[in-house]
């Protein structure tokens, strides 16, 4: 393991020339997720799908941003205790129905059922970062791509976890 350094492995286009957080390192997976009616999902019997385990900090996805606590935590606005209370608690709500996308468990430490789990590339540097298709090197859009021609009605995200 080469964390809290600037090695990188995999497909990914990691921005190590940035100052690095040193939190320990990141990871970037395609996630393949058929999201259809029973009767229209994939395969033509059950044993299709495949889970992923969340062991790192998940930081998001390319298509979806991490809901904002900005408004919350903004120390230009005075809330009342009972505000910020209530604040917290919907921006809880948020984060809950957001993160049950992609997560299953009392503590989202499951993955929803996937067609496919990719690891697409890993470093020892963290810092501010959410892999898009346009961080992908050549090698990783042509999976990318591929996997995007295999399940034409299925969802792809780059998922970005924070290994700290």
């Amino acid at each position: 393991m080469q964390r809290r350094s600037q090695a990188v492995e995999g497909c990914v286009n990691f921005p190590i020339h940035q100052a690095s957080t040193n939190e320990g390192g990141m990871l970037v997976k395609l996630w393949v997720i058929d999201r259809q009616e029973f009767d229209d999902a994939y395969g033509m019997c059950c044993g299709v799908a495949v889970w992923d385990k969340c062991s790192e900090t998940f930081l998001g996805t390319d298509k979806e941003s991490f809901p904002s606590d900005t408004h919350i935590f903004d120390p230009e606005t005075q809330h009342s205790p009972e505000k910020f209370n209530q604040l917290l608690n919907q921006h809880t709500e948020e984060t809950n129905a957001w993160k049950n996308r992609f997560f299953t468990g009392a503590h989202h430490e499951d993955s929803v059922p996937l067609m496919a789990s990719i690891v697409m590339g890993s470093t020892g540097w963290s810092g501010d970062f959410i892999c898009k298709y346009e961080d992908l090197t050549s090698d990783g859009k042509a999976i990318y791509d591929n996997m995007a021609k295999l399940y034409p009605k299925a969802e792809l995200h780059l998922m970005t976890f924070l290994d700290t």
